[in-house]
């Protein structure tokens, strides 16, 4: 889709897409589908839908061969998927994490915002101290070193009552680790815990950068406050104008923005799935 673009529209457009590939003969169809909407109705809460497993099903009527995800909040969502649609869970964390190991971090530690993305943050941290030592910039760490999280608890959607920070970063950079950076609530609650937990410098990572709703004002505010040194999200979806992030962050500078691209991530799985090579993803590091 487009900037503003409707996901319904954007999954409307997909499917007939594919039915007329089908139409005309096709023998296969693979679909990239960077950011799986609906991803976060995973689970049936009171008597509402899993929207999840909805879209894997109207995807699979369709009558989609392959399917290419990237980050999905929940990696159980491939099960929704049947045994002849073949799904690869793709990972812009290794990208992420080789960018930030040249960026010269001090004794950084990595920090997931809730306890749901521990095993993200985990990878995150693995491949940072990887490329680190190859390039000399960050030294051997124990398994309990350079990793913390947050325990949330919310009263409602998008509300956070309370934020426990379980672990160190009193001197250190710290990178918070995402799959979605929708309202920035989370984010710009978890950058303001680890400022006064005494950390030294604060950046962040997110792999899909929805920016919804007042998450630019947010943003503004905790850059503004010094709880950010920059965010960084992946181009899984396209961002808005230039002049339209500013107007959203009101009177204050518009926060840091960087957006890495999955684009030669995306094109290598293709190139090694066309020639029947083996999908082994600890080349993204490499890109």
């Amino acid at each position: 889709g487009f900037p503003g673009s409707s996901v319904n529209d954007s999954l409307m457009e997909l499917v007939l897409f594919v039915s007329a590939l089908r139409r005309a003969s096709a023998q296969s169809v693979t679909v990239i589908l960077p950011y799986y909407g609906y991803a976060r109705q995973d689970r049936r809460m009171t008597q509402a839908a899993i929207a999840a497993a909805d879209v894997a099903q109207i995807l699979t009527g369709a009558g989609i061969s392959r399917l290419l995800v990237m980050d999905l909040h929940s990696p159980q969502i491939q099960g929704f998927f049947p045994t002849s649609v073949l799904v690869e869970h793709l990972s812009a964390v290794s990208l992420a994490a080789s960018y930030f190991a040249e960026q010269g971090l001090h004794d950084a530690v990595v920090v997931s915002p809730d306890a749901g993305g521990v095993a993200r943050a985990k990878e995150f941290r693995a491949t940072l101290q990887s490329v680190g030592r190859s390039l000399g910039s960050i030294a051997q760490q124990s398994s309990d070193q350079g990793l913390a999280m947050f325990f949330k608890q919310r009263s409602g959607a998008s509300k956070i009552e309370r934020m426990d920070l379980a672990g160190s970063v009193r001197d250190q950079d710290v990178i918070l680790v995402d799959d979605i950076l929708d309202t920035a609530g989370t984010l710009c609650a978890a950058a303001a815990e680890c400022k006064s937990h005494g950390a030294r410098r604060v950046f962040a990572f997110c792999t899909h950068g929805l920016l919804s709703g007042e998450a630019p004002r947010r943003l503004a505010e905790a850059c503004a406050a010094g709880h950010f040194e920059y965010i960084v999200v992946a181009d899984t979806v396209p961002q808005q104008p230039w002049a339209e992030w500013c107007a959203a962050c009101g009177d204050l500078p518009a926060p840091r923005l960087k957006i890495l691209s999955v684009a030669a991530l995306l094109a290598e799985v293709v190139k090694r799935l066309g020639c029947n090579q083996r999908l082994d993803l600890r080349f993204a590091s490499r890109l």
